[in-house]
């Protein structure tokens, strides 16, 4: 276990520099990732324009979507960095958490008025992206800070 950054419980601090960096890192990776994501879907005709700033005009706005992706993600290194301080098991009811608000968030677009089977889908997966890489980034997190290199 790396013994400079524990805090008194014995888990690393949830302020230490790792933890935020790997959370922007995957802030930045979900974000370009759904921005390719929504891209394509124009491309294809699923969304009949794209905008490039938030929530600008009638279209989708691509800057909503990168703005959103990363503060999802942040949100949950934000979630994540308080669990670690107080929950027992941290990444357990972390991705308890994460996977309740997944299906919440499936519900969202569903009451956006016009939007077609393909364009909710798209949405879906947006929402897959996020959850699926902050999860695995703070889980890889997790194991570099509590597991000595040959340790398993």
């Amino acid at each position: 276990m790396n013994e400079g950054i524990l805090n008194g419980r014995g888990h690393a601090d949830p302020a230490h520099p790792r933890l935020w960096s790997a959370g922007l890192r995957a802030a930045a990776f979900s974000a370009g990732v759904n921005a390719g994501v929504v891209a394509l879907a124009v491309l294809a005709g699923v969304f009949p324009q794209l905008h490039v700033l938030p929530f600008a005009g009638s279209g989708f706005g691509l800057g909503s979507v990168v703005l959103i992706s990363a503060a999802a993600t942040l949100g949950g290194t934000a979630l994540y960095s308080l669990l670690w301080q107080r929950a027992e098991r941290p990444m357990h009811v972390f991705a308890l958490l994460v996977s309740s608000a997944l299906l919440v968030s499936f519900a969202a677009p569903m009451f956006v008025e016009g939007w077609t089977a393909s364009r909710l889908g798209v949405m879906e997966l947006t929402h897959l992206v996020v959850a699926g890489v902050t999860v695995a980034t703070l889980w890889r997190w997790t194991r570099t800070e509590t597991h000595s290199p040959g340790e398993d």
